[in-house]
């Protein structure tokens, strides 16, 4: 067997284990994403605006709800896969949309009563 072909198969190996685990991060990181959206939404759609404080506080309600295992690096792609993702759906579909309004009710329902907490 030729080196070239002991390095292919192990390239398409290693390609298939790393294909499998974003798959499986995409899914298990999803709640996640939807969290940051829906403040994304609210920021939109509702005129909210978070300070330091408030971040802190939906922050511990999300990482409560969708688990804190992540690496930093991590958050800080899903958060900003959320906002680009909500701005783009927004901008297509509007506040009323029924993608918008169910990231507003997850807003309203999880994450705004920490604030007022």
């Amino acid at each position: 067997m030729s080196v070239r072909k002991v390095l292919l198969g192990s390239g398409l190996a290693v390609a298939g284990v790393l294909a499998l685990s974003a798959n499986d991060v995409r899914a298990d990181d999803e709640a996640y994403v939807q969290y940051y959206s829906a403040i994304e939404a609210a920021k939109h759609c509702q005129g909210v605006s978070l300070d330091q404080e408030g971040y802190e506080k939906v922050t511990a309600v999300i990482n409560e709800k969708a688990g804190t295992d992540l690496s930093t690096g991590l958050r800080l792609s899903l958060i900003d896969q959320a906002k680009n993702d909500t701005y783009w759906t927004v901008f297509k579909w509007g506040c009323k949309s029924e993608r918008v309004q169910s990231l507003l009710e997850l807003y309203n329902t999880d994450l705004a009563p920490a604030l007022e907490a």
